[in-house]
């Protein structure tokens, strides 16, 4: 009874062996179109030619989502194995049939969820026929007077009528201002619409090798150099006024229209949206010059900002 009590009060006032936290880190998307394994060690090579030290110990999640639905039956284990050899190590697997989450669970991968399928913009139509701006034109019928909205091109002026009743004077005049219905329809719409707010970060000490840095739902702007080894992360934009010579990770949570930008270009590691280009890439006509680097149709571009 006593050894009962004293094992009660340990666990009691003893500290947790772990805690649970939640954490952001960057891992190599490996979105395959083909999955045939002759081709993938072919590309594989020649990519892991281009920056050995990348890929090396790098966890990654193998994506499905991009097959077609008639390819040839998929080897998991077989693909798992090929990327361990160019020294990427499989974590996780997003998308795939029922079978092959089967096969993701005996190999021990964890299961990401698919992306969520682009619903369909069924209001694409013709904007000239779905807001046709209009003006107040006031036909005589009888002894009252009648206002009769037609559609006409050009409505930007604001027009403002008297109506009035000649039978009965009595009845007081009525003012009615109408602009173009354009702007009828976009009241609404915009007050339904949150306000943006700018959500940035702002770093004004260097960022030392080691040190991650991430920005959640917004923009992060570093007022100094980054080292080699550092990582930078954000939602949106990175600014860096600076030298980037570490990684610089932005729109990590898919934005594509997100950009980096940097004083000196110098980086080991650019990505946006998951698209990246490594060093090798990197060392190009615009090395430590000014640029900002942009995502355009899945591909890493950098332009000068001199």
């Amino acid at each position: 009874m006593i050894t009962d009590i004293c094992t009660a009060v340990d666990d009691v006032t003893r500290e947790p062996s772990f805690r649970l936290k939640g954490g952001l880190f960057p891992m190599t998307l490996l979105d395959l179109s083909n999955a045939d394994l002759q081709e993938l060690r072919l590309d594989l090579t020649r990519k892991v030619a281009e920056a050995p030290a990348f890929f090396q110990q790098a966890p990654a999640v193998l994506s499905l989502e991009q097959l077609p639905l008639d390819s040839a039956p998929i080897e998991l284990d077989r693909i798992v194995q090929l990327c361990l050899e160019f020294g990427m190590i499989v974590v996780a697997l997003k998308g795939g049939t029922e079978e092959l989450l089967a096969q993701a669970k005996e190999l021990n991968l964890a299961l990401l969820p698919a992306a969520r399928a682009k619903p369909k913009d069924n209001l694409k139509t013709n904007e000239a026929d779905q807001i046709k701006p209009r003006q107040v034109e006031k036909v005589a019928e009888g002894s009252h007077d009648k206002i009769v909205a037609t559609p006409t091109e050009n409505s930007q002026q604001e027009l403002t009528l008297t109506t009035s009743d000649a039978a009965d004077e009595s009845e007081p005049s009525t003012t009615v201002s109408a602009k173009s219905s354009t702007e009828q329809d976009q009241q609404p719409i915009a007050a339904a619409l949150p306000t943006p707010t700018a959500n940035c970060k702002i770093i004004s000490t260097p960022i030392r090798s080691g040190q991650q840095i991430y920005a959640a739902g917004g923009d992060l702007i570093v007022l100094a150099q980054v080292s080699a080894g550092a990582e930078l992360l954000a939602d949106g934009n990175i600014h860096v006024y600076g030298a980037l010579r570490g990684r610089a990770l932005a729109g990590v949570k898919g934005d594509t229209n997100a950009r980096v930008f940097c004083q000196s270009q110098e980086a080991e590691l650019i990505s946006i949206a998951g698209c990246f280009m490594v060093d090798e890439d990197l060392r190009s006509d615009h090395w430590k010059q000014p640029v900002q680097v942009i995502l355009k149709d899945e591909s890493l571009q950098i332009e000068s900002l001199a």
